[in-house]
């Protein structure tokens, strides 16, 4: 008894290398089928299951192809192919035996095709890496693939990605900005998939200046880039484009969009006064009036309505700031019986902008 039971300690660890071996060799081979061509209960073989594209350089564009065949004797009607999880992803069926038939992108709707037997499709993913408004540099997708009468299956592809740096953010919105505010900003550049590298930025965009400055002790390689813009700014929307690449080669190109309305160096808000009456039928609207620039001034001499009849609204306004800032109030504590319209005018001790002019519609109760 002793023996056996030396026999079957000594066997224990021999059991447990062979049951590791088995599970060794079970997982490779899982691993290499999903390499190999599906075949479905349908009859379809879709090749391979899961594609690699080839490495893409942020900016640029992937592509690869998923290669279906009717291996049956019978139709097989493809119901749903898609839709992908990421909209960086693109799918468009091809059918090459059919020299009439359109390409058709397909976004995870109903598709109802029919494959002949013997027939052949490809199906083609676009990969694109603009879509990507995070630095990734690995990407797998995955979609459906629905055959009539058999049981669906999941196709997959994946992409690695070259992001040597990264702009934050993309676009700026300065919103109204004074026409001589020499209006301002700044983005930063981080290091991702490279850790050494110089930047490349011109230092003028369409009069805009530009300067960048290494950011000391960052955890990673980073930069601040400012940007103002010139010293006087056409009145009106404006937007610039500031290219941002390294000193890599092959390096992606990253634009900083800069955008907004320059104004003249006064400026007030709303354009226009709707005087709605509440439950209790008052109503009252402001008027804010500013100076868009740190060396324009301007003084509110008179605020005057016309128009509307005599003591229907009432105006008053004050000063936020003496040469920058005011408030107007218009007030209607009791609403007229049918829609009136009239103008505010306010009188400015200002050469650009003398008077304003803003009109007034006051309604009467629902």
């Amino acid at each position: 008894m002793q023996k056996n039971a030396l026999y079957a300690e000594v066997l224990k660890p021999s059991w447990s290398k062979l049951l590791a071996c088995l599970l060794l060799v079970f997982c490779a081979t899982c691993g290499e089928a999903e390499l190999e061509p599906v075949i479905s209960d349908s009859g379809l073989v879709v090749e391979p299951l899961h594609l690699q594209l080839d490495q893409v350089r942020f900016g640029d564009k992937g592509t690869g192809v998923f290669h279906i065949q009717n291996t049956s004797d019978e139709p097989k009607n493809l119901i749903r192919i898609g839709p992908a999880n990421c909209s960086c992803t693109t799918l468009t069926l091809h059918l090459p035996d059919r020299p009439n038939f359109e390409p058709r992108q397909l976004r995870g709707h109903t598709i109802d095709i029919e494959l002949q037997p013997g027939e052949k499709a490809e199906l083609e993913v676009l990969f694109d890496t603009a879509r990507n408004r995070r630095p990734v540099s690995h990407r797998t997708d995955s979609f459906a693939f629905l055959v009539e009468g058999a049981r669906g299956f999941p196709l997959q592809y994946t992409v690695d990605v070259w992001v040597p740096f990264w702009l934050e953010p993309w676009n700026l919105d300065l919103g109204r900005v004074g026409a001589t505010a020499k209006a301002s900003g700044f983005a930063s550049i981080k290091a991702h998939d490279e850790k050494f590298f110089d930047l490349i930025v011109p230092s003028e965009v369409d009069g805009w200046q530009i300067n960048t400055k290494k950011i000391e002790g960052a955890q990673a390689l980073s930069f601040n880039l400012e940007f103002q813009a010139p010293d006087e700014l056409p009145l009106g929307p404006f937007h610039i484009s500031i290219p941002v690449r390294v000193d890599l080669a092959n390096s992606p190109t990253l634009t900083l969009q800069v955008m907004g309305v320059a104004v003249a160096d006064v400026d007030w808000t709303p354009r226009k006064l709707l005087m709605r009456p509440n439950d209790d039928g008052s109503s009252q609207q402001t008027v804010s009036l500013n100076t868009t620039s740190a060396t324009a001034e301007v003084y509110l001499k008179i605020a005057a309505l016309s128009g509307l009849p005599e003591g229907l609204v009432n105006v008053e306004w004050e000063v936020i700031t003496e040469g920058k800032s005011y408030q107007v109030k218009l007030t209607v504590t009791e609403p007229p019986t049918e829609r009136l319209e009239g103008e505010l005018t306010l009188i400015l001790d200002s050469e650009d902008t003398p008077q304003v002019r803003i009109p007034v519609v006051v309604l009467p109760r629902p």
